[in-house]
């Protein structure tokens, strides 16, 4: 039986292109769909928040300052801005208990 040239190797080669191939598709779809769904466990927290005038007030300030050029002023509300999500509980009281109801 003759064989070609590479007729062996070309075949552990093509089957072993496949599987990774395979592989590469899979964990990339894996990925993507983990990317597009997984975010919504850390947003979730955040879009709840019944009472958010006094988050978004803060972070308006941080704009002005950053406009009006006060860098020192901006560090400080960004810090607290930090501080405050870095703190369940201070984010609860500052925004209500009470979940949204749409």
């Amino acid at each position: 039986a003759d064989r070609l040239a590479g007729g062996t190797a070309g075949s552990h080669f093509f089957a072993g292109g496949v599987v990774a191939f395979y592989s590469v598709v899979v964990f990339g779809i894996a990925r993507l769909v983990r990317s597009v769904l997984g975010g919504t466990r850390y947003q979730l927290v955040y879009d709840e928040m019944p009472h958010t005038r006094d988050v978004f007030d803060l972070c308006e300030a941080v704009a002005i300052a950053r406009r009006e050029g006060s860098l020192l002023r901006e560090a400080q509300l960004y810090e607290t801005i930090l501080l405050l999500y870095r703190s369940p509980e201070t984010l609860l009281q500052l925004t209500g208990r009470t979940l949204k109801r749409d």
